[in-house]
């Protein structure tokens, strides 16, 4: 009786930890970038790391491993958990160089910014690290600076007695676990896609601060325990929004070390240094997003090429893991980034950005158009697209859809659009530097949309009928039971003249005689509540004429000069005012829009010399002129 007790209690322990370990994995933090942090860094072969940086939150979204192995080659992981403390920092090293350990070891001076240590953090940090002695001694360790009971320390051993109830929001990911491959490089949502300026909050700070006594403690902590195992160690820091005391306590804590004879590269006020933008590059006060990481990366990453001799391993058979992980991460980011972005080298952010104007639909193209933009030598132009259903919806990746040359600043998309999906257009400018090679400026990350509506009917034929009206006709659309027709002035947006059925013409019994228009016609669905749905229509129209002209001038002599002034026209986006000066030379002056007079000085011109006026508007991206008949300047009463 006593063995078979004894073969049952041996069997209970061993089962136990085989029972126990998977659900600590299933029931933890569900924090899911701690988990692939940890997993991610156990897959990586033992010895197989140039270098493994360490920290906080200020830390995986700022390192992006994917950009520093595509623009040098270098293998450096990001092992940092949200709210790490720096109490953490020396077990983490410990574990991590049982496969790494000659490695270089990065630590965040942010890190150290606050002495906060808490249960969360803890938890964040160690949940999903190895079983073994360095796991067992930093429990220990940080459950004797918290303070915590046995039922508490236990949850550190066993997170499944915190988190036992998150089995209501545990899915398929959670039982079979599969690491995304992108070696720590981060793709969360808010580091995907938003940006927040940081103009009002960034505060750089060159002046050196006082360092508090933890700081001093805990840096020559880290520093003899490296130093007493053979660690190779550097320290780095990142630019916040953090305030400059605490900047200053940063710059300290960087000097302070340096003068311990460790490497620091101190970033912590250099974000115009490396091209990072304050009011993009940032998702909040603390940490940057996907174009802020590139950039604070391929800096960082030329700083430890240059200090440390990295070899170039991209071409290496053996990291053939981290060239399919580079593949992986640019489809996952694909629509969030572009192509040049990964290739940082390529960037000359003294370029400024185009301004872009919306796009619009042009029969069933979309016509894209930009500002000139100074210092450019041409303009890339890319698309990417997003796909919407009940699953929450697809994006495709950017694409460079055009290169073109300087001057150009419009695009017509020409490609097979698909009904109800959302298509985004954005343009960098380029030029070339002294060895010809592009260089790229910079450009709106997220460009501006439009939703296709499918092939609208295309308005073939606006002609006079004889009494005053204008016919519009148009080829119908299949299936199409209603349409819109809309009438605009070269200065006024879009406005509808009538819903009809199915029908192909319409009269516009409303026309003014020698005011041009654009016409077009959108297709239809009147709602149960009469409201009306709008479908395709071709934004851009079809110009009709109707006869305009340019207003003949009218010049008055007076006490101040020759003062010339015209009809209100104001489909007209400018003209300009043409005459002889009393050499008999043509001067042009240009008059803005919504102004009907201009004053000519005794002093430019002579009575009887000859003057016209020349009025404009905007025709498909190109101004459209019309003279006036030439009249003469009068003479004296």
């Amino acid at each position: 009786m006593k063995i078979k007790q004894f073969i049952k209690a041996v069997i209970f322990l061993v089962l136990i930890p085989i029972i126990i370990y998977p659900f600590n994995s299933v029931f933890s933090n569900l924090d899911y970038r701690t988990r692939q942090i940890w997993e991610g860094f156990y897959a990586e072969p033992e010895g197989s790391l140039d270098a493994v940086i360490i920290g906080a939150s200020n830390v995986y979204p700022y390192w992006n491993a994917m950009t520093a192995w595509e623009e040098y080659g270098i293998a450096v992981y990001a092992v940092a958990f949200p709210g790490l403390s720096y109490q953490t920092i020396e077990g983490v090293i410990d574990e991590c160089r049982k496969t790494q350990p000659d490695a270089l070891y990065i630590v965040s001076l942010n890190t150290y910014k606050s002495d906060d240590l808490s249960e969360w953090s803890t938890h964040l940090t160690l949940d999903y690290m190895n079983w073994g002695k360095e796991k067992a001694d930093m429990v220990a360790e940080l459950s004797d600076e918290m303070g915590l009971d046995q039922e508490q320390r236990l949850e550190n051993y066993f997170p499944l007695i915190r988190y036992h109830s998150n089995w209501s929001q545990l899915g398929e990911q959670d039982y079979i676990f599969e690491s995304n491959g992108y070696k720590s490089a981060s793709c969360y949502l808010d580091y995907k896609n938003i940006s927040r300026s940081q103009t009002e909050y960034y505060s750089p700070a060159n002046e050196v601060g006082v360092m508090t006594d933890y700081q001093v403690e805990a840096l020559d902590s880290l520093m003899d325990h490296c130093a007493e195992n053979g660690v190779n160690l550097m320290f780095v820091s990142m630019p916040q929004s953090i305030g400059t005391v605490t900047i200053e306590r940063i710059n300290a804590m960087a000097e302070y070390v340096a003068g311990k004879g460790y490497n620091v590269v101190n970033l912590a006020s250099s974000a115009d240094e490396m091209g990072m933008d304050l009011r993009r590059d940032w998702y909040n006060r603390l940490h940057v997003n996907i174009h802020g990481s590139i950039k604070f990366t391929h800096y960082l990453g030329g700083c430890l090429v240059d200090l440390y001799g990295f070899e170039d391993k991209r071409n290496d058979p053996s990291y053939q893991s981290w060239n399919e992980a580079v593949e992986l991460y640019r489809a996952e980011m694909g629509a969030f980034c572009l192509d040049i972005e990964f290739r940082n080298k390529k960037r000359d952010y003294s370029i400024a950005w185009a301004y872009l104007y919306d796009p619009i639909q042009k029969g069933d193209h979309i016509l894209f158009s930009w500002k000139h933009t100074n210092d450019a030598q041409g303009y890339a132009v890319y698309r990417c697209s997003y796909r919407g259903d009940e699953e929450g919806g697809t994006w495709y990746s950017w694409e460079r859809i055009a290169t073109l040359p300087q001057g150009t600043y419009s695009y017509e998309d020409c490609s097979s659009f698909v009904p109800g999906d959302v298509y985004y257009y954005t343009v960098v400018p380029f030029s070339f530097n002294e060895d010809g090679e592009m260089m790229y400026g910079n450009f709106s990350y997220g460009g501006l949309s439009i939703t296709y509506k499918g092939t609208p009917p295309e308005v073939n034929d606006i002609v006079p009928d004889g009494n005053g009206n204008v016919v519009i006709s148009w080829d119908k659309v299949p299936e199409a039971q209603n349409y819109v027709v809309c009438r605009r002035r070269p200065d006024e947006v879009w406005h509808d003249l009538a819903l009809v059925d199915d029908v192909s013409e319409y009269v516009d019994n409303t026309v003014q005689p020698g005011v041009p228009y654009f016409y077009t016609v959108g297709v239809a669905t009147v709602l149960e509540d009469n409201d009306i749905e709008y479908g395709a229509y071709d934004q851009r129209g079809v110009f009709f004429e109707n006869g305009a002209a340019c207003p003949d001038p009218y010049v008055v002599r007076t006490e101040e000069g020759y003062l010339v002034s015209w009809e209100e026209t104001p489909w007209f986006s400018g003209f300009e005012i043409s005459y002889e000066d009393e050499d008999g030379d043509v001067v042009t002056r240009e008059v803005g829009s919504g102004v009907y007079e201009y004053l000519i000085s005794y002093d430019d011109t002579n009575s009887g010399n000859e003057l016209c006026l020349t009025a404009f508007f905007d025709v498909y991206g190109e101004n459209v002129y019309y003279r006036s008949d030439t009249i003469t300047v009068p003479g004296g009463v």
